[in-house]
């Protein structure tokens, strides 16, 4: 771990540590976070510590800056949410907010600081060709036009094609499902929509219960293949473990859901994660329970260990040797999570040819 990552991940556990850092340290900090989209984030923990006022001025401006420009981002994510329920009408009824835009609707302690991006829904898949068309008939267009990646969606994803907005150019994302139909690990995505809970201040609009938002987070930080910037996950799933730890019952029913939605290993990893980078407190038994999910022992430790070095490396282009192959092994293990090895094998072949064919095609002057 470098001194930047391990500057920042001291000062996202403890914000107070930033008013003692010498200059340079604070710039490579500085420098980290906003690489890894977490200088809004690591601002609205400081805040959240009362230590603003004693933070050097420099960086208590770069703080207050990333602070108005993820409010910005925040009253476009819901102005999107409020254009997304006006277009669908009555088919977006009891639409589910995913991640960022459930976090941002419902004011969760996730939400704090944060740049949101993408709009993600969660429907019945049933409804998805009849959202699909209402939306394109209102604005909305297709962000890719290629028959294979439209095919590799509708066949293989849990999610349609990304829609982009012609004119606002905000992109929503509609899933069925949070994982691959392709994934060795397919959770209850009835049950997901079932047990979903109203947000606050949005009739008509749904997020995942507590339990079912965790192991959404888990599964996407465990499985993905890209480490380059997922420490920022970690942080959500920090800020939402200590948000949902005082709802009584919560612990034993995070595992309940995790057992049923057969996603026990990546809740183990997505834990471990964020324990060890973020001191998450975990009630010991829940901790002890994990275990029973986890790998054999010795390929437990080292799929804890590369995902430590890859997640501490997030913001990061260039890396040392050992961690870029952290780095490729997890990405070589998240496809192989992914798809069966035929469909694994069919599929980079094709993309591999396509890089190929756009790289000898001739350049327009």
């Amino acid at each position: 771990m470098d001194d930047a990552a391990r500057a920042l991940l001291h000062a996202l556990r403890e914000p107070s540590r930033l008013s003692g850092c010498p200059p340079l340290v604070l710039t490579e900090l500085l420098g980290r976070a906003r690489n890894c989209a977490l200088l809004g984030r690591l601002a609205a923990r400081a805040r959240r510590a009362g230590v603003m006022s004693t933070l050097h001025p420099r960086l208590a401006e770069h703080f207050r800056a990333a602070l108005i420009q993820a409010e910005a981002h925040q009253r476009m994510a819901k102005f999107e949410i409020n254009r997304l329920q006006r277009a669908l009408g009555a088919l977006g009824d009891g639409m589910i907010l995913l991640k960022g835009a459930a976090y941002v609707a419902a004011g969760l302690p996730a939400a704090e600081g944060r740049h949101s991006g993408d709009v993600d829904l969660l429907l019945p898949k049933s409804r998805l060709p009849a959202v699909e068309a209402s939306l394109m008939a209102k604005g909305w267009v297709q962000e890719y036009q290629a028959d294979y990646t439209q095919d590799y969606y509708r066949l293989w994803m849990h999610e349609l094609p990304p829609l982009r907005h012609a004119t606002r150019l905000s992109v929503v994302d509609i899933h069925h499902t949070i994982l691959p139909a392709t994934n060795r690990l397919q959770p209850d995505a009835a049950a997901l929509i079932a047990a979903a809970v109203p947000v606050p201040g949005l009739p008509g609009v749904r997020m995942l219960d507590a339990p079912d938002m965790i192991l959404h987070l888990a599964a996407h930080l465990a499985q993905d293949g890209d480490f380059s910037h997922s420490l920022r996950e970690v942080v959500d799933l920090d800020d939402l473990l200590r948000h949902f730890a005082s709802r009584p019952g919560f612990w034993a029913e995070l595992l309940r859901r995790a057992d049923h939605h057969r996603l026990g290993r990546p809740l183990h990893y997505a834990i471990a994660m964020s324990r060890a980078l973020l001191d998450t407190p975990v009630p010991a038994d829940t901790i002890l329970a994990l275990r029973h999910f986890a790998l054999p022992s010795p390929l437990d430790r080292l799929v804890r260990a590369m995902m430590a070095a890859s997640l501490a490396a997030s913001g990061r282009s260039a890396v040392d040797a050992p961690t870029r192959f952290c780095r490729e092994a997890l990405y070589i293990r998240s496809h192989w999570l992914r798809m069966p090895p035929l469909m694994l094998a069919r599929h980079l072949g094709r993309k591999s040819l396509m890089r190929l064919q756009a790289a000898l095609r001739p350049s327009t002057p």
